[in-house]
C-alpha cells in the first residue's frame, strides 16, 4: 500500500498539479499566493509545517512540484486550484476530480498517520482497489503530463498496468473482433446472398413487400393509410436504429392524414449487408429470410434444435436459476408455460439434482415434433432470441462484457458461428470460415479477415468516456505500442472481473524503492512497538496531565499569537482526548512520551525517530539513495537500542541483514 500511495499515487497527483499550476508558473503562483497561503496554512492551523513551507518560500533553488509530497500537493490544489477535496472518504459513486484527490488524501493518512503496520485484508482490499481507481481515473485526463524521462515514464507505465483492473490483452482483442464481428457478418451476407439468389429477388424489392408489416413491427410506430384498423395488432420488437438501416424518408411524401406513414419511407439504396447492423435484422425480421434460414437449421430435425438450445429456451420461461446455470438469469420472459409444455414434456419421476422444481433438466423434446404447427411469434422467439442470432445479439450489446466471457471460453459464440455457417451452401466458402473459426491465435487467422480489424476504434465504441451515472465505474488502460488509452466502464454489482492476473503486489522494485520501503519496514515493525510499549508503560495520570496542558495551550492560542503553537491534526486531537488504548498515532505517542519524559537524551532519540517518520511521510518520490538509507538506518538504531534496549536488538540485527544485502545487489 506504501509503495502503491509513493510510487503511483504521487507521480498523478504530481500530473494533476502540473496541469493545473504550468511548471514554468508554479513560483510566481505562489509567490503571488503568499498572503492566502500563510492565512489558510501557517497562521492558526500550521497544516503545512515548516520543512514543507520552506520548500515553498524559503529555498534557495527554483521551486519545483517534484519535492513535494501528496499532502502539500493537496493543498496546493485546495488553495490555488480551487479545487474542492475533502479529507473525509467521498461518495463511491463520486468520480469527480476533487472526490478522486479527496479518496487518496483520506487512504493516505490512514496509511501513513498512525504507523501500525497492520491493514485488515478487506480493507487492504478495499483501499488498493479505491486508490487505484482514483489513480486510473485522474491519469485517464492527464496522461499527456507524464513525466518526459524514459526510464522514469516506462516504469510508471508498468506500475499503472498492475493496477489495471481489466486486462485487455490487444491480440486477443484483435482475435475476438474477428470472431464477434468481421466473421459473423461474412457469414449472415452469405446467408442473405445466397436466399437472394435462389429467390430470383433483391434486398430492395424484399423490403419494398415487407414494408407495411415492418414499419409497424417498430417500437414506435402508429397507424398509416395502409392499415384497415387504427391500431394494428403487431408485435412491436424493431428499434429505430434497426428501422433507419433499412429505410430512409422518401423525397415524394404520402399526402394522406397521417404525420408518420409507412409511405413516407423507401427502402435505402444500396444496403450493404456485409454490416452486422443491417444483415441482422434483416434475417430477424424480414419474414421470407427468416423462415429460410429457420429450415435451413432444422435441416436435421426441428427436435435436434430445440435439444441443443433447450437451456435457453427455458429461460425465455422460467427466471430462476436452474441446475444449470451459473449465476440468476437476467432475460424477460418471452414464452409461457403452456407454450414450453408445448415443446417439452416433464418426465416422471426424474428429480433434479439441486432440488430445483421443474427444473430444465427435467424435460425432454416431445416426440414427432414439427415447427411449423407453432404460431410466428413463438418460432421467432425460438430462432432469434434463443438461437445463435442471439448469440451474436448479445455480443453486440454488450461487446466488453463477452470479450472477457469470451477470454475464458470461446465456445459458445464458436458454436453459433459453426451452426450458422451450416446454413451455407457454398462448402468452399464454409471451409475457408471454418478455418479461421477455429484459430486460436489472430496470427492463425487469413489476413484478409485480420486487415479489416480497427482495435482502436472498437475501443472508443465499446468503452464510453467517463459519464456521471447512478452505476459503478471502472478505469482500464488499453496499452498499444507505446500508447496508453485510459477508458471508463459502467459496470454491474455481478460484472466478473477477472482476477488471475491481479496480485495486488509489485514485483521487480528497484534497489532505491526497497531502500524506501526498509526504512519504512523499520518503522512500523520496529520503532512503533518500541514507541508503543513505552507508552504504554505511561501512568494515567501522566497522561491526564499531558491532556490538560495541551487544552490549556490552545485556550491561550485563542489570545494570543506570540506563544509557540503545538502542532497536532484534529484527528490526533481526538485520540489525545479518547481512552488510552485508543492512542494510536505514532506522531501523537512521541510527542505525548516527551511531555512526560524531558530527559534530553530520551527526547532526542524520541526526535530522532519523528525526524525519519516525517521524512518518510513527506518524501516526494517513494525511493532512498544508498548514503540516505545508511544514515536512516544509523539513527533507527540508535534510538531503538536506547529507547527498547536488548529486547529489540534481534529485529534490529535481522533489518540490519537486509540492509547490507541491499547494498551489495547495488554494487554488482
Amino acid at each position: 500500500m506504501v509503495h502503491l500511495l509513493f510510487r503511483l499515487a504521487c507521480p498523478v497527483v504530481r500530473m494533476v498539479l502540473n496541469h493545473e499550476i504550468k511548471p514554468e508558473k508554479l513560483q510566481k503562483t505562489l509567490d503571488d499566493n503568499k498572503g492566502e497561503m500563510t492565512k489558510k496554512h501557517r497562521r492558526k492551523t500550521q497544516l503545512i509545517n515548516k520543512f514543507q513551507w520552506d520548500l515553498l518560500y524559503k529555498g534557495t533553488k527554483i521551486v519545483t512540484s517534484e519535492d513535494f509530497d501528496i499532502k502539500l500537493m493537496i493543498h496546493l490544489l485546495r488553495t490555488l486550484a480551487k479545487i474542492e477535496i475533502g479529507d473525509n472518504e467521498p461518495n463511491k459513486l463520486d468520480n469527480r476530480k476533487g472526490a478522486m484527490l479527496s479518496r487518496i488524501m483520506f487512504i493516505r493518512n490512514e496509511t501513513t498517520l498512525s504507523f501500525e503496520g497492520r491493514l485488515p485484508q478487506d480493507k487492504f482490499d478495499k483501499y488498493w482497489n479505491d486508490i487505484g481507481e482514483a489513480i486510473l481515473n485522474l491519469f485517464s485526463s492527464h496522461k499527456h503530463e507524464i513525466v518526459k524521462d524514459k526510464k522514469r515514464k516506462n516504469l510508471l507505465i508498468g506500475r499503472l498496468l498492475e493496477l489495471n483492473p481489466i486486462n485487455i490483452d490487444i491480440k486477443q482483442l484483435r482475435l475476438f473482433i474477428v470472431m464477434s464481428e468481421i466473421i459473423p457478418a461474412l457469414i449472415l451476407q452469405k446467408i442473405i446472398s445466397e436466399f437472394c439468389n435462389s429467390n430470383k429477388t433483391t434486398i430492395e424489392a424484399l423490403l419494398e413487400q415487407t414494408k407495411h408489416e415492418l414499419y409497424h413491427k417498430r417500437i414506435k410506430t402508429a397507424a398509416c393509410c395502409l392499415c384497415k384498423t387504427s391500431s394494428p395488432q403487431i408485435n412491436r420488437v424493431i428499434p429505430e436504429k434497426q428501422w433507419e438501416a433499412l429505410f430512409e424518408n422518401s423525397d415524394q411524401l404520402c399526402s394522406c392524414e397521417h404525420k408518420k406513414c409507412s409511405e413516407r419511407f423507401v427502402p435505402k439504396k444500396g444496403i450493404e449487408t456485409s454490416d452486422l447492423a443491417v444483415s441482422v435484422p434483416l434475417i430477424e425480421h424480414v419474414p421470407n429470410i427468416l423462415n429460410y434460414v429457420r429450415r435451413r437449421i432444422c435441416d436435421h430435425g426441428f427436435d435436434t434444435f430445440l435439444i441443443h438450445y433447450q437451456h435457453s429456451i427455458y429461460h425465455l420461461m422460467e427466471t430462476k436459476k436452474c441446475c444449470q446455470c451459473d449465476k440468476v438469469p437476467t432475460e424477460k420472459s418471452l414464452i409461457n408455460k403452456t407454450e414450453w409444455n408445448k415443446l417439452f414434456l416433464k418426465e416422471d419421476n426424474k428429480n433434479c439434482q439441486e432440488g430445483t422444481i421443474d427444473c430444465c433438466c427435467q424435460f425432454t423434446v416431445r416426440e414427432g415434433i414439427k415447427y411449423s404447427n407453432f404460431d410466428e411469434m413463438l418460432l421467432y422467439n425460438l430462432f432469434v432470441m434463443s438461437g445463435p442470432i442471439r448469440v451474436l445479439n448479445k455480443t453486440r450489446n454488450d461487446p466488453l462484457l463477452h470479450f472477457l466471457n469470451w477470454t475464458k471460453d470461446n465456445k459458445t459464440l464458436q458454436g453459433s458461428l459453426k451452426e450458422l455457417c451450416n446454413i451455407i451452401e457454398d462448402r468452399k466458402f464454409c471451409r475457408g470460415v471454418s478455418q479461421s473459426i477455429a484459430s486460436r491465435k489472430i496470427s492463425q487467422v487469413n489476413k484478409t479477415l485480420t486487415d479489416k480489424v480497427e482495435t482502436q476504434l472498437w475501443i472508443n465504441k465499446n468503452m464510453r468516456n467517463q459519464t456521471i451515472g447512478t452505476t459503478p465505474q471502472c478505469h482500464v488502460i488499453v496499452h498499444e505500442q507505446d500508447d496508453l488509452h485510459v477508458k471508463c466502464v459502467h459496470i454491474t454489482p455481478d460484472f466478473p472481473f477477472p482476477t488471475s492476473h491481479r496480485s495486488k503486489r509489485f514485483t521487480n522494485l528497484t534497489t532505491e524503492e526497497n531502500n524506501f520501503l526498509l526504512v519504512v519496514h523499520g518503522l512500523t515493525k520496529i520503532a512503533y512497538p518500541v514507541i508503543k510499549q513505552e507508552f504504554n508503560d505511561c501512568s494515567e495520570e501522566d497522561l491526564e496531565k499531558v491532556r490538560r496542558a495541551f487544552n490549556d495551550h490552545q485556550k491561550e492560542n485563542e489570545t494570543t499569537t506570540n506563544k509557540k503553537r503545538v502542532c497536532l491534526t484534529q484527528d490526533q486531537r481526538i485520540q489525545l482526548n479518547s481512552e488510552k488504548e485508543q492512542i494510536t498515532d505514532l506522531k501523537l505517542m512521541i510527542y505525548i512520551l516527551k511531555q512526560i519524559n524531558d530527559e534530553k537524551e530520551y527526547g532526542d532519540q524520541l526526535d530522532a525517530i519523528d525526524n525519519i517518520r516525517r521524512e518518510i511521510v513527506q518524501s516526494s518520490s517513494g525511493i532512498l539513495k544508498k548514503d540516505d538509507l545508511k544514515d536512516k538506518m544509523k539513527r533507527l538504531k540508535k534510538a531503538v537500542l536506547h529507547l527498547g534496549g536488548e529486547k529489540f536488538k534481534k529485529k534490529l540485527s535481522c533489518l540490519l541483514r537486509i540492509e547490507n544485502t541491499l547494498n551489495e545487489s547495488d554494487t554488482i
